[in-house]
């Protein structure tokens, strides 16, 4: 015989079986949910409650007998019992570890299931986003972002996709950080598939997946917008580093600026079709990531490196970006520090693109070759 509620069934599990109930009934979403369990917060209760009774509390006839009813008949027993059955973590909106960033959103999730450490969420994130045909540039501009972000104590929030979203989670994994994976599938069924091994390789390291679908969903179509609510609720920037015209990202840019969010993105190449979408962006306002340290400058947070001496200085020693105009702008800058329009201006003198500019400056930040402080830049 299936136990009921009173038979070793804790407060938190007791919590979860309200919500699979509600979210059975036809008609209740997120907010409709969270009115009921506003006028009637225990389960214990609401299960004895018949239809005049949530009548009475002002749910309409029809929706007041639906939800009686999967109350009475405990509709959502079985899927409990099976996240029971799978001892998976979950974290509900009700305990002091839910992240308290995703809890001031709207529609904000009621119960996150994951695999790994939940503090790797509970500090500073950022979310680095983008298209999954991504460009050779794309997927170098985020990976070592997010090895940048991870050295200066930044976690880095994606969603496992292809693409942008895999060398955000391999860039922060590379710098030896914590990243979370948000899944538009439940967490024992990782899409794509073959992401399940960069899964394991998050969690390993002391980040976290996590889904606020059941265990064993399906990836389906719906879920992805639905999800991209949660990578931006997560963080306090999202950077938008490659997206097309129509990309998945750009929902996600949508989210964070609802959410009261900083948005950010990485300029591209203007012959890039990978690239519309961050550079709208852009044109609309957004403030452009041209390395971690203008990110972190964005969100407020400290830039000084928490890495061992010596981790990025690598990536000085490769060629000069730019070629003869990186060179140009790095001899201007050892002269005295700039703002942006001044490098706007020398940019046209050379008969350099914005763009082409905002690419230059990305890679010689990422190459800590220059710095970037208040709007001005300078040469290290």
């Amino acid at each position: 015989m299936r136990s009921r509620v009173g038979d070793k069934m804790s407060d938190d599990d007791a919590y979860l079986l309200y919500w699979l109930c509600l979210l059975m009934v036809q008609g209740v979403g997120l907010a409709i949910g969270r009115k009921i369990m506003g006028l009637v917060p225990r389960f214990e209760n609401a299960q004895r409650m018949e239809r005049g009774d949530w009548e009475r509390v002002g749910v309409a006839g029809p929706m007041a007998e639906r939800i009686a009813t999967a109350l009475r008949l405990q509709s959502g027993l079985a899927s409990l019992e099976r996240v029971r059955a799978l001892g998976t973590c979950y974290v509900s909106d009700q305990h002091a570890s839910f992240p308290a960033l995703l809890r001031e959103i709207p529609s904000a999730p009621p119960i996150l299931f994951y695999r790994g450490e939940l503090d790797a969420i509970t500090g500073s994130c950022v979310a680095l986003v983008g298209t999954r045909q991504c460009t050779a540039y794309g997927r170098k501009a985020a990976q070592e972002l997010a090895c940048d972000l991870v050295g200066h104590g930044i976690a880095v929030v994606s969603g496992l996709a292809l693409g942008i979203d895999q060398a955000a989670h391999e860039g922060a994994l590379r710098g030896g950080g914590r990243t979370a994976a948000v899944l538009g599938s439940g967490i024992d069924c990782v899409y794509p598939s073959r992401h399940a091994p960069l899964a394991r390789r998050i969690v390993d390291a002391g980040g976290c997946v996590l889904s606020e679908f059941l265990p064993w969903s399906g990836p389906h179509r719906h879920h992805f917008p639905q999800r991209n609510r949660i990578i931006s609720g997560l963080s306090q920037a999202v950077v938008v580093v490659e997206a097309g015209a129509h990309s998945g990202a750009l929902i996600t840019a949508a989210c964070a600026l609802e959410q009261n969010r900083e948005v950010m993105a990485v300029p591209g190449s203007v012959f890039s079709q990978t690239s519309i979408g961050a550079h709208e962006l852009l044109a609309a306002g957004a403030a452009p990531a041209l390395g971690a340290r203008s990110v972190l400058a964005a969100i407020g947070a400290s830039v000084s490196p928490r890495c061992a001496p010596g981790v990025r200085a690598k990536a000085a020693d490769g060629p000069l970006p730019g070629g003869d105009f990186g060179a140009r702008l790095l001899a201007e800058l050892r002269a005295q520090p700039a703002s942006l329009e001044e490098l706007q201006r020398l940019a046209r003198d050379h008969s350099v693109t914005p763009a082409e500019l905002f690419r230059v400056l990305l890679q010689l930040e990422i190459g800590e070759r220059v710095w970037r402080d208040g709007g001005r830049y300078g040469c290290r």
